[in-house]
């Protein structure tokens, strides 16, 4: 579970995508014995009122870099990010 306390590897978590409260996308994992890493868009989502939108986000670990997208134009600029995801294949998506 992302952000416990005494956790291990097989108990990582692999992603959580959620839009935080400055409407913002947030991509987090975890590596090692659940050491919490994160990268956030550089912009903010541009449709946030009822409407709906189709979000994601696509790590590329051989460069290290996050790209986050709403209705598939690339929102904000390449986030870079220093560790790669390790350990289980659990994940989530959720809205803060």
């Amino acid at each position: 579970e992302y952000a416990s306390n005494g956790e291990t590897e097989t108990t990582n978590e692999a992603y959580s995508l959620l839009i935080d409260s400055t409407n913002n996308l947030e991509l987090n994992w975890e590596h090692g014995a659940g050491t919490n890493d994160s990268t956030v868009s550089t912009a903010t989502l541009t449709n946030t009122s009822g409407t709906w939108v189709h979000i994601a986000a696509i790590r590329d670990i051989a460069a290290n870099t996050v790209k986050f997208y709403e209705n598939g134009i690339q929102l904000g600029t390449t986030v870079s990010y220093t560790n790669d995801p390790s350990g289980s294949d659990s994940s989530s998506n959720r809205i803060d």
